[in-house]
């Protein structure tokens, strides 16, 4: 019996050591991945951390990988002005993309009301594409898509609020085709190639 309770003891505490290890190694593997973020200046690094982090779905890495997709700083380490446009954070918010869970709507959300992120216009195509994928569109994305549509991006709205489908998006894709200030022309070619 007392062979038993000892060897019980020590699988407890073997337990506890591995746990306390892992979350050791997950804490540094954070703090490895903060720096990066903080502080590198090579484009590959920071999206491959920044991708690392929008897979994982977890709620503290979604909320760093905001605040840094929110600071120009980072978005100017990211994809620097004189580059290759975008292609860094296309490939992160593609990432982001891959489970669209509301916490990740909430996240894109923020970063189309915020300033640094929006600066670059071509930038709230990616939240636009996210923003579809989550099922149902809530009000605040049913807005970010009007200004979308005030800023030149009706005929990209369209496909995807159709493929959104959900009551909301179908709403303004409605609206939409019956806006008069939009050439008729225009609002058949996205019908035809929203529907059809």
């Amino acid at each position: 019996m007392v062979r038993v309770r000892a060897g019980l003891i020590f699988v407890a505490l073997w337990i506890a050591a591995i746990g306390a290890c892992s979350a050791q190694t997950a804490s540094a593997d954070m703090s490895n991945d903060e720096q990066v973020l903080r502080s590198s200046t090579d484009g590959n690094a920071l999206e491959r951390v920044a991708i690392s982090l929008a897979r994982s779905g977890t709620p503290d890495n979604l909320e760093l990988l905001s605040r840094y997709l929110g600071d120009p700083a980072f978005l100017s380490r990211l994809d620097p002005p004189r580059g290759q446009g975008t292609l860094h954070l296309g490939n992160v918010m593609d990432a982001l993309g891959e489970h669209p869970t509301q916490q990740v709507a909430d996240l894109c959300l923020t970063l189309a009301e915020d300033p640094a992120y929006v600066a670059l216009d071509e930038r709230r195509i990616f939240l636009l594409q996210i923003l579809a994928k989550v099922k149902p569109m809530s009000q605040r994305a049913t807005d970010v898509f009007q200004v979308g549509n005030e800023r030149g991006y009706f005929a990209f709205n369209a496909p995807l609020l159709t493929e959104n489908a959900s009551p909301r998006a179908l709403g303004l894709f409605e609206i939409m085709m019956l806006d008069k200030d939009t050439p008729l022309e225009s609002r058949v070619e996205c019908l035809h190639v929203s529907v059809l």
